[in-house]
């Protein structure tokens, strides 16, 4: 091949390869824009629609839904502010030591995924303080099959709508009813 034809053959695969990708530009569908909502989001508590037999344990399910509301809203720090009233309230209702330890590590942390993991275990040892104490009303056990790396977790509600505390901001209404409490 002379020099000549080699110069020819490089235009004409430049100029190709111009108007290929030029083409494909035209042709690729738009990336959809992602928004992020962190600091635009807040989620407000629902209603209590819940009596209960005795004022410790409404006070210390109060204090959860507190925890559960800061969590959804991903603030690790109003989440740690309330995991101290939650301790106080989980004390004077009688929970375990376990509990009260998660309950502390949430207290004591500002990372959001830190407190999170604690979460799980605070949220089945108030299941346990709920047994026969309510009176009348509703609480929705929820539960997320993706929490944990699919793991999956619950949480107790005040309401049937899902906001999700393990994911927040996130993944805001993932979830399901999982059972009711009555």
């Amino acid at each position: 091949m002379n020099m000549s034809s080699f110069k020819y053959t490089i235009v004409f695969t430049l100029g190709f390869l111009f108007i290929s990708c030029a083409d494909d530009k035209k042709q690729a569908p738009a990336e959809p824009e992602v928004k992020t909502v962190e600091k635009e989001f807040y989620h407000e508590a629902g209603e209590l629609n819940a009596d209960f037999k005795t004022e410790r344990v409404e006070t210390a399910f109060k204090a959860y839904i507190e925890v559960k509301n800061a969590m959804v809203n991903t603030d690790a720090a109003k989440t740690a502010e309330a995991a101290k009233n939650l301790k106080v309230a989980m004390t004077e209702a009688g929970a375990e030591t376990g509990a009260l330890e998660e309950v502390e590590r949430m207290s004591s942390s500002s990372n959001i995924a830190e407190q999170r993991e604690a979460f799980v275990d605070v949220t089945a040892a108030m299941e346990g303080l709920l047994t026969d104490e309510l009176e009348g009303g509703t609480i929705y056990k929820q539960y997320c099959p993706m929490a944990f790396d699919n793991s999956g977790a619950s949480w107790l509600s005040e309401s049937k709508d899902i906001a999700n505390p393990y994911f927040g901001n996130k993944m805001y209404r993932c979830g399901r009813i999982e059972a009711v409490i009555e």
